[in-house]
């Protein structure tokens, strides 16, 4: 997503938004929490939201192994464009700010000053 956006690309935030929602309620249902949702874990294919990445992804409540969220800042924050989880518990609460952030973004994406996104930019 972030690549798909620096590069000038353009989603309906609306539409993408609600789409990226349904998406991450419906993983809710079937697996637990993403755990590590960013500009870099989303594609776009057709102006639509494609979740990768589940590498973080745990049930709901359990503990998570070596891998929980992008580094940078603390708990619920948001530092050079990187979202985090702090702790190492499965939540929903992060996933769900992190959907208020991605929205905002949208309206006004900015390159975040992170070599974390430049390393994604290379692949």
């Amino acid at each position: 997503m972030y690549i798909h956006m620096r590069e000038g690309g353009t989603v309906d935030n609306t539409r993408f938004m609600a789409t990226l929602r349904s998406a991450v309620s419906h993983l809710y249902s079937v697996v637990g929490a993403h755990n590590d949702l960013s500009p870099s874990n989303i594609m776009a294919k057709d102006g639509l939201p494609v979740l990768v990445n589940f590498g973080s992804c745990w049930p709901l409540g359990w503990k998570m192994g070596s891998s929980h969220g992008t580094r940078g800042g603390g708990e619920n924050s948001l530092t050079g464009g990187v979202f985090t989880t702090a702790d190492r518990y499965s939540k929903t609460s992060e996933d769900l700010l992190a959907l208020d952030k991605l929205s905002d973004w949208l309206d006004g994406p900015v390159d975040p000053p992170n070599s974390t996104y430049e390393a994604d930019a290379s692949q």
